[in-house]
């Protein structure tokens, strides 16, 4: 047997990584398209240090995010998430959190060596988390996530939209911990920046979301710059939501339930059906690849002092007090305007919880609704 030199084994792995990566676009995986660097439009010196990152590396290289113990067995695309060997239980857990206003879309912002996000975002609208592993070697997504028409894409499982930045806390904070646990990438898309209000402001209310999203741990977040108080599901608007839909490429969504007398609530779920069917026009002018997301489900953050029939109850006993804090978040809406006497929003919204978790034999519960019945593969996930 002829020796083989270590440096021709590694010159030949670039060339292998390309053939994959033709071979992988030739199978269409329904929901998970193939883009090339080239594609995306990444950088040249990004493509020179993924492959120098695969000349080290390449036996050993998955296309994934790595979370807990190992990989996760999922193909993931290659734009807008870390690119991880195999690591132990104390592996990588957060990319890259990317938060910033309406009035600063446009701006693209890279990362340094270091991790951080230059220049920073104002007001406090970004946060840049190291991907560090206890082993194998990972590198960062060149860009913070954008959701434009030629930006950078990310890939979430589970994108929850909101009307006004809290109402993601206030319905599915909880459950957004929960998945958060499971390894699963989760993102919040805000409608409007939720002004005026009376102890309010945009400047306000943008550091507010940043500490909520912050303390949730969430991997990325926008807000869509519409109208408060005067939102409607507008053509225009269904174009802006399907196109982040379609660069997000969520598997779940989950909207605000279609019964409120919040008319900004109402408005916002259907725009979300309605985007959620455009997103997966083809012959368009939108960005990025068709994508259908696999199921909408809806959070409770009603107005109506009615009990509502929920669907299904997750068990979130474990997470209130996390919760709590994320809502604290928003001092502005429900600790600085609180009554002197009297139960406070925040005490009323636990004991809703309560009872919620009371019905399914727990501690606390966040409600969840559906128009189509849910399957189960299992019974093992019954409470």
């Amino acid at each position: 047997m002829h020796a083989v030199s270590k440096h021709t084994v590694f010159s030949f792995v670039p060339v292998l990584f390309r053939e994959m990566e033709r071979n992988m676009a030739k199978l269409a995986l329904p929901g998970v398209p193939w883009v090339s660097d080239e594609e995306a439009g990444v950088s040249q010196n990004r493509q020179a240090a993924s492959r120098s990152i695969r000349r080290t590396r390449g036996d050993n290289l998955v296309p994934t995010l790595c979370v807990g113990t190992g990989c996760m067995a999922a193909l993931r695309p290659r734009v807008g998430v870390t690119r991880c060997a195999k690591a132990s239980s104390a592996s990588a857990t957060r990319s890259v959190v990317a938060l910033r206003s309406h009035a600063e879309r446009g701006n693209e912002r890279h990362l340094g060596e270091s991790g951080n996000l230059q220049p920073p975002l104002r007001p406090c609208l970004a946060r840049a988390y190291n991907v560090t592993a206890a082993e194998g070697t990972c590198y960062k997504a060149a860009t913070v996530g954008r959701a434009r028409h030629g930006r950078t894409s990310v890939q979430l499982d589970v994108l929850i939209v909101s009307p006004h930045p809290d109402d993601a806390e206030l319905g599915m904070a909880g459950s957004i911990l929960k998945f958060k646990e499971e390894g699963l990438a989760v993102g919040v898309l805000d409608l409007t920046d939720g002004e005026p209000t009376p102890l309010g402001s945009p400047e306000i209310r943008a550091r507010e979301t940043a500490a909520a999203t912050e303390l949730l741990g969430l991997d990325w977040r926008e807000n869509l710059g519409l109208a408060n108080r005067s939102l409607e599901p507008t053509l225009e608007a269904r174009a802006k939501l399907a196109g982040v839909f379609r660069q997000t490429r969520p598997r779940w969504i989950f909207a605000p339930y279609w019964i409120d007398s919040h008319p900004d609530h109402v408005a916002a779920t259907q725009l979300i059906e309605a985007a959620r069917f455009w997103a997966k026009l083809s012959k368009t002018d939108l960005p990025a690849a068709p994508h259908y997301p696999e199921r909408i489900l809806y959070y409770f953050c009603v107005h109506l002092r009615a009990i509502i029939e929920p669907s299904l109850i997750m068990d979130i006993s474990p997470y209130w007090e996390k919760k709590q804090a994320a809502i604290e978040c928003y001092r502005s809406q429900f600790v600085d305007n609180q009554p002197p006497v009297g139960p406070t929003f925040i005490e009323q919204l636990r004991e809703r919880a309560a009872v919620w978790g009371w019905s399914i034999g727990v501690r606390y519960g966040e409600p969840l609704a559906s128009r189509q019945p849910i399957g189960l593969g299992s019974l093992q996930g019954l409470i």
